[in-house]
């Protein structure tokens, strides 16, 4: 199975502590859940907090939705819808999809304009260093390799 952990140690990290830490300079940044409306809590990836007040969640993709084929990829996108259930489940004032693939993000950009997605969830392309670029490939690439066509 890819190992999928070095997103969490290495490009999560980057994301709060560099990128959300310039874009937010006067603020707290910090990952952790948020009380959901129905109950239960949901992890963000990027809390921004001002004044010990949340101010934003972000949850951040590191996937295309194109695959190496050109087709699309259900399952990706899929998770995506489930974030953004969780971003209609909270009462913070700014939510944010940070991706780091272009096609991912012109997929969401397109169902929201088509009024398949809720339109206050705000989008973002996040240009990751190129050290992390190559690391995010290099998982891209060994989770393909894991689906065989007996799976499809």
């Amino acid at each position: 199975m890819a190992n999928t952990h070095e997103y969490k140690v290495q490009v999560e990290a980057w994301f709060r502590d560099d990128y959300l830490a310039n874009k937010y300079p006067a603020c707290e940044i910090k990952s952790g859940k948020v009380d959901l409306a129905w109950g239960g809590r949901f992890a963000y990836d990027g809390l921004v907090l001002k004044n010990g007040k949340l101010q934003a969640v972000y949850c951040l993709s590191c996937s295309e939705y194109k695959t190496a084929g050109g087709k699309g990829g259900a399952g990706k996108f899929y998770k995506i819808q489930s974030d953004i259930l969780k971003m209609v489940g909270t009462t913070c004032p700014i939510k944010v999809l940070a991706f780091t693939g272009k096609t991912m993000l012109a997929k969401v950009i397109m169902e929201q304009k088509n009024g398949r997605l809720p339109k206050d969830i705000h989008c973002e392309l996040v240009e990751l260093p190129p050290e992390l670029f190559k690391l995010v490939q290099k998982i891209n690439a060994e989770s393909v390799k894991e689906v065989t066509p007996d799976m499809l």
